[in-house]
């Protein structure tokens, strides 16, 4: 278990749903969402992420997955469970700043907005 940053996805995947597979060495399995024989689900090792080429057309990055395997209703609840799993503490301001200079706009956007929709939800 790591501790102290969120797992990448094959960390995760080894250590919650199936400690068999090491996703970086055989990154198509079968879903572990729905039920099916042929594999559909594929992690990139590029992007970080995940998508599911099947029935349920799940996607997304660590904090999306735990909340499809833990069942919880929203992004929030999944990004703070995950926070206390693995003694993760909030991002302050600059560590929003510094991680939107290392990474894509898209993955900049998803953490932008849970770092400070959370400050906003919070104030009132």
């Amino acid at each position: 278990m790591v501790d102290g940053r969120f797992p990448t996805v094959p960390e995760y995947y080894m250590e919650h749903i199936n400690k068999g597979v090491d996703l970086t060495a055989d990154p198509k399995q079968c879903c572990p969402f729905h039920q099916e024989n042929t594999p559909s689900f594929s992690y990139n090792i590029v992007s970080g992420r995940w998508s599911c080429f099947g029935k349920c057309h799940a996607h997304g990055d660590v904090v999306e997955m735990h909340r499809r395997w833990f069942h919880y209703n929203t992004i929030e609840e999944a990004e703070a469970d995950l926070r206390i799993r693995y003694r993760v503490p909030e991002p302050t301001v600059e560590d929003v700043i510094q991680q939107a200079r290392r990474e894509p706009l898209f993955t900049n956007k998803i953490s932008c907005t849970r770092a400070y929709g959370r400050r906003c939800n919070s104030t009132g």
